[in-house]
């Protein structure tokens, strides 16, 4: 034997029909009679769902049992199936069914009891509690004839007695399935969930017929609804719009819903405002200024450090750009040649020095202009002080030429082998620009030009300081033609290459249209370079450059010295003279005494200023060859100076200048000079192979 669960349903097929039966005209729209009832014990009953006439839409018809000792029980339909909840918005509705559960043999009839295909409703889902309660016939007999199997049953502990279909609990489909046999029953309590569909239509069907269309109310929405596994049943059903609820079955039964109402379901950090279907949600103005206040700091933040990556971001890329540029001319300027001659070398190595582009620039402020000591065609020179606190000269070239770059590289070349007191130091070069940069010590007081040639004609040099400036511009010379195994021709020398110190002492500058020509060489080709009015007139035409080519640029600075005079000068009613040839017409004319400056012929005595004009004449001789050596020029004008001035024997008024200089035998060129010169501190160290070494980096 074994146990048979049986559901006892005190409801029978002809209740249940009799709900399609009922209200066929409230298929329009409805508005629900004040008649009607609206509750039955705690249930509320809601159109579509009612009782009595008019009340409830075909198929959805409800029974209000009244009981004196017991609540009002509601009944599904006509019957005794009770009702224990309805829910409009997910469409089901629960009832409470009886189980029993009796000993059976293996002969059982299994037939159906409740049919539910012609009703809305379809089984979805049980919920079971068992009471433990066992049940006894009060008879012997078990009448079955289809639905109408009664047995008589009795409750032992309250002796409640009635008839009901002995039935076992296993729906399939809309039907259940039944068993009897004598015996004792053991009962439990169900909860059985039927879900409903206003039709077996979906809604694009329903809407066309507006007569018999259930979602009436504006605010509501028709729901399709299908064939599930806890769903057999197919069509339609209402609701309610979003932000609306109540009932979608009736006119105006959809109602707005005051979300403000209910903080807890609706989220609102301001103030709530009630809007139809909806809500709106405003920040107070404290809560606007704080989140303006927050939002703009983030923001302001959020820039703030969007910004500065950028710019970080920015001069990273920039710098490692200029990073490879200053590479990339530092290797077109020849640099690591450059560096590699250097630093072979110990004597030049402490000398001088490749600096960097970001020394330089520290060194100038950025090159500002207040720093600009003098400009002209070429370049312009900074004043500049370097992180050891020397003050310097920085020579920075506007010409990009790659004759000029030559010419750079050329000076730090020639003037890197030069220790000479009269001759300005070099204290190294920058090679990461596009045009080398020139680091020289700083001279203070100008040019030789500068104090020569002043705006009201009165120079404030004396004869004995213009003396001591030629004698010192010579030695210097004299060093570059012959104290190294290879001479150095300066080939613009002129009276603003000479710088003055404090104390007036000469200093040679600008070396950038140097060469180098070795001492068993007489001469070298070269394109024709200098300034107008110094140069040479032989290497004009031959394109040859000798070491005669200086001593004739020197003569043009003694005739400076000596008239105060420019090399290209104008005379009042005339054209724009040449100094040079300007002089030497007047020896032929024999009164180059006109020529002389007033001061220096106070000054000088009669045979200073005649073997100056004699020394000035020999050295712009048109032949090269005639012209003495910068080291006889040198040896003749310390001469001058150790004889010294004589007063006492000044030029003879109404002497011929003719007959003096003939009657003066005592000009001639030694040929014996003095080795040592006075102020000369020369370097015989130099290594010939080193010198053309530089030499090359042209």
């Amino acid at each position: 034997m074994g146990w048979v669960e049986l559901l006892l349903l005190p409801l029978t097929l002809s209740s249940l029909g009799s709900t399609k039966v009922e209200s066929a005209s409230t298929e329009e729209h409805f508005t629900s009679p004040s008649n009607c009832t609206k509750s039955c014990g705690n249930i509320k009953i809601e159109y579509p769902f009612g009782i009595g006439n008019g009340c409830y839409r075909t198929g959805f018809n409800l029974t209000c049992t009244n009981h004196t000792d017991q609540p009002s029980r509601l009944l599904l339909g006509d019957g005794k199936l009770e009702v224990t909840r309805i829910d409009l918005d997910i469409g089901t509705v629960r009832v409470k069914t009886p189980i029993v559960t009796m000993d059976l043999d293996e002969n059982f009839i299994n037939v159906p009891l409740i049919d539910l295909q012609n009703l809305p409703y379809s089984f979805t889902s049980s919920e079971q509690k068992i009471r433990n309660t066992y049940y006894h016939f009060t008879d012997n007999t078990l009448l079955v004839s289809g639905c109408n199997a009664i047995a008589s049953l009795a409750d032992p502990i309250t002796n409640e007695t009635f008839d009901t279909c002995a039935t076992i609990c296993t729906p399939t489909g809309n039907s259940y399935f039944f068993s009897y046999e004598t015996g004792p029953f053991v009962r439990h309590e169900q909860q059985s969930i039927f879900s409903w569909v206003i039709e077996t239509q979906h809604c694009e069907e329903a809407r066309q017929n507006n007569a018999t269309f259930a979602c009436v109310d504006k605010n509501s929405v028709c729901e399709n609804i299908t064939k599930t596994s806890n769903e057999d049943s197919w069509g339609y059903r209402c609701n309610c719009a979003k932000g609306y609820q109540g009932n979608p079955y009736i006119s105006d039964g959809c109602k707005d819903i005051d979300e403000c109402s209910v903080p807890n379901n609706y989220f609102c950090n301001g103030t709530c405002i009630n809007t139809k279907g909806g809500y709106q949600c405003l920040p107070d103005k404290k809560q606007t200024v704080l989140l303006g206040v927050t939002i703009g700091v983030s923001t302001g933040s959020g820039l703030l450090l969007l910004s500065i990556s950028f710019i970080i971001l920015r001069r990273k890329w920039k710098k490692r750009k200029q990073k490879k540029i200053r590479e990339r001319h530092f290797h077109q300027n020849h640099g690591l040649l450059l560096q590699q001659l250097i630093s072979s070398n110990e004597d030049v190595a402490e000398r001088t020095k490749i600096f960097s582009l970001d020394e330089i620039e520290k060194a100038t402020n950025n090159f500002d202009e207040t720093r600009v000591l003098g400009s002209g065609g070429h370049g312009t020179v900074y004043k500049g002080i370097l992180s050891d606190q020397r003050v310097v000269a920085i020579k920075k070239s506007k010409i990009v030429k790659k004759s000029e770059i030559d010419q750079f590289i050329n000076e730090v070349a020639i003037l890197s082998q030069i220790n000479h007191r009269n001759i300005v130091r070099l204290f190294g070069c920058c090679l990461e620009t596009e045009v080398p940069l020139l680091v020289y010590e700083f001279i203070s007081n100008g040019t030789l030009a500068d104090h020569l040639h002043v705006s009201d004609g009165n120079s404030t040099l004396s004869w004995e300081a213009r003396l001591r400036i030629a004698t010192e511009t010579a030695g210097a010379l004299a060093y570059l033609h012959s104290a190294a195994s290879i001479s150095i021709l300066h080939r613009d020398v002129k009276s603003s290459n000479i710088l003055l110190d404090d104390h007036f002492m000469a200093k040679i500058s600008d070396f950038g249209a140097s060469r180098l020509i070795p001492l068993d060489e007489t001469h070298i080709i070269t394109v024709i370079q200098g300034t107008f009015g110094y140069l040479d007139p032989e290497y004009y035409q031959t394109s040859q450059l000798t070491e005669k080519s200086d001593v004739y640029s020197f003569g043009v600075i003694l005739l400076e010295l000596l008239t105060g005079k420019k090399p290209v000068f104008s005379i009042e009613h005339e054209n724009r003279q040449n100094l040079s040839m300007y002089f030497l017409q007047a020896m032929k004319e024999k009164h180059s005494f006109n020529l002389v400056e007033d001061r220096v012929m106070k000054e000088g005595t009669k045979q200073e200023l005649l073997e100056i004009i004699q020394l000035i004449e020999m050295c712009l001789k048109l032949n090269g060859i005639e012209r003495p050596t910068m080291k006889e020029v040198e040896h003749k004008l310390q001469s001058f100076r150790r004889i010294g001035k004589k007063k006492e024997n000044p030029i003879s008024e109404g002497m011929e200048e003719t007959e003096y200089l003939l009657s003066d035998s005592s000009y001639t060129f030694s040929d014996s000079i003095d080795q040592t010169t006075e102020g000369m501190s020369r370097n015989y160290s130099l290594e010939k192979e080193f010198l053309w070494s530089l030499y090359n980096l042209r």
